[in-house]
């Protein structure tokens, strides 16, 4: 196929907004993907402000919580993400790409959404083979991860999820230090955490995306 003939999807990533969401200045894109951490405790007022903002935009989401979304543990995401597609370790398609979303990430005291180690195959290996974009909250090990001391606080099971399925595609946040793109093979790895760490006040813009459609 030529390159005047090459048709590409744009996908607007972001994530750890952590209520200043109306900060943002969202660019035009085919699909905003949010991976993670819309609140900062779990306000339900920020989740449904979150929400009244997807609906202002004039683009599709697809949206996943974060550790810090501690009402959406308990609550069903679906019944407060109505202006977008909430994901809790599930599937869907759109625009013809399989998204699997996950909020889970290796657990920090009692945040949301926490693992322990010893149980994190049986949470990745639920990803199916046929994810075109996957989206989880926390990062695979060795890949964006690096905290503010230089440890890695990514997960060894999700790289090796990762690296077996190889998707075109996997938004992550979490490690807002570790903010940036990586290539794994024939996988785009982006971390689009949007407040800085510590300073939340300092929010960052989206990270565009371009996956080409055949």
């Amino acid at each position: 196929m030529g390159l005047s003939r090459m048709r590409v999807t744009t996908i607007c990533c972001l994530a750890d907004t952590h209520g200043f969401h109306r900060k943002l200045e969202i660019p035009p894109a085919d699909l905003l993907i949010f991976a993670g951490d819309i609140s900062n405790r779990g306000e339900l007022e920020i989740i449904a402000d979150f929400n009244d903002w997807l609906g202002e935009l004039s683009v599709p989401s697809i949206v996943i919580a974060g550790n810090h979304d501690l009402s959406l543990e308990k609550l069903d995401g679906h019944d407060l993400i109505t202006n977008g597609t909430y994901l809790r370790d599930e599937s869907t398609e759109i625009m013809g790409l399989t998204i699997y979303g996950s909020p889970m990430a290796k657990r920090i005291g009692r945040w949301a959404f926490g693992y322990d180690p010893d149980r994190a195959h049986l949470i990745w290996d639920n990803i199916p083979h046929n994810t075109d974009i996957l989206v989880t909250h926390g990062p695979p090990s060795s890949i964006l991860d690096t905290g503010i001391y230089g440890e890695h606080l990514g997960c060894p099971e999700l790289f090796r999820r990762v690296g077996k399925i190889k998707p075109r595609l996997h938004i992550v946040g979490h490690i807002h230090e570790a903010r940036g793109t990586f290539y794994l093979g024939k996988t785009t790895i982006v971390n689009c955490a949007a407040c800085n760490f510590p300073d939340y006040g300092d929010i960052r813009p989206p990270i565009v995306v371009g996956l080409r459609r055949d």
